[in-house]
């Protein structure tokens, strides 16, 4: 989360919906500050290219993320 690690990817799959899109369920530490406005990219990492996934938040929307109706977790975009 903007730099720090604060947790660890449980698994990933291809949508059912839409097989261009990868779904990750995320175990993030319950002190993190996941809000609306936090964003999930793929980065990689050095000259090995280790990909990572990166949390960012620049703070434009600050209220938690919370799960909609459907939803067995919150979803970051």
């Amino acid at each position: 989360f903007n730099g720090v690690n604060v947790g660890t990817v449980k698994n990933i799959e291809i949508s059912k919906e839409d097989p261009k899109v990868v779904v990750l369920l995320l175990k993030v530490k319950k002190t993190t500050p996941v809000t609306e406005g936090t964003r999930a990219t793929l980065n990689m990492k050095g000259l090995t290219g280790i990909a990572y996934l990166a949390l960012i938040d620049k703070g434009v929307d600050t209220r938690p993320l919370t799960k909609l109706d459907g939803q067995d977790y919150p979803v970051i975009n």
